[in-house]
């Protein structure tokens, strides 16, 4: 640039003159004007490089830039609707000699995060249900009275059954009430292998009953009540079976009757013949196994 008192520079003068002098020579103006300003335009450019390079250099000053310029030229700025980029009246960035910008980085940014406060579900507790029970030590003889109570509720639900079941084989084989049939000879009424007599014996409720058909003939017919009742649990489903064979050593067949409250407990009565029926034993008989 030039200081005031100070003449132009004779270049430019003589640029301008030139430019001067070719406008008014030229008669065709139409077309002779463009090439002409295009030619003074050039000279003019290359007056102001000249008068760049006499101008005094200044001194170096810092600046410092936040923003790249990466970041401001290649992104348009939207205003009102309208794009930047198309404004003809933008102000392009002065050239800076190197070494008197600095890129200094930006501070990194500090963002708080906020505790994230997530809801937890409720657990559902039903009402209904037990609470939970802590677990406890047992003690071994607990363990130990805990099996002999096993065990004995076992026996008792065994004898138990067995006796139901021995119930229905007596309903199956004697019958309600308990009845029991057999043939035998014995030397009533001249009986014999071919005519045995017929013997029937009863338990009516609790009482031993023994009827005798001499020979098979019904005619002959004597019944024999044994004395006492059958006492005790299940004395009236008791049941009642015969045997005949030679207790007192006369040589003649008498009547031994069993009664079987169970299989443990087996009541025995002995009569004894006498040739024509059958009475009751008395301690003077001498009865033999």
């Amino acid at each position: 640039m030039t200081q005031d008192g100070e003449s132009q520079p004779k270049r430019r003068s003589r640029g301008n003159t030139v430019g001067q002098d070719s406008m008014t020579t030229v008669p065709n103006y139409g077309r002779n004007i463009s090439r002409t300003t295009s030619g003074a335009s050039r000279n003019s450019e290359v007056n102001y490089e000249l008068e760049d390079d006499r101008e005094t250099i200044r001194q170096t000053s810092s600046m410092t830039r936040y923003n790249p310029p990466s970041a401001t030229s290649s992104i348009p700025r939207i205003t009102s609707g309208r794009s930047t980029a198309n404004n003809t009246n933008s102000i392009p960035t002065r050239r800076q000699p190197s070494g008197m910008t600095r890129d200094i980085p930006r501070p990194p940014r500090v963002t708080t995060q906020t505790p994230r406060v997530t809801a937890q579900t409720p657990m559902r507790i039903d009402r209904n249900s037990p609470p939970p029970r802590a677990k406890r030590n047992v003690h071994w003889l607990v363990l130990v009275g805990m099996g002999m109570i096993a065990a004995l509720a076992l026996w008792v639900i065994g004898s138990a059954a067995l006796s139901w079941g021995l119930q229905r084989y007596d309903d199956y084989r004697y019958g309600n009430p308990r009845t029991f049939q057999t043939d035998a000879v014995v030397g009533h009424n001249n009986d014999s292998a071919a005519h045995p007599s017929h013997f029937v014996a009863m338990n009516l409720h609790r009482q031993p009953i023994v009827v005798e058909i001499a020979a098979g003939d019904p005619g002959k017919l004597v019944s024999y009540a044994v004395a006492p009742p059958i006492v005790g649990d299940g004395g009236d489903i008791a049941p009642i079976t015969l045997e005949f064979r030679d207790v007192t050593n006369d040589q003649k067949p008498d009547m031994i009757i069993h009664i079987h409250l169970s299989p443990q407990n087996d009541t025995v009565i002995v009569f004894v013949n006498d040739g024509t029926k059958f009475r009751p034993s008395t301690p003077n008989d001498h009865l033999s196994n």
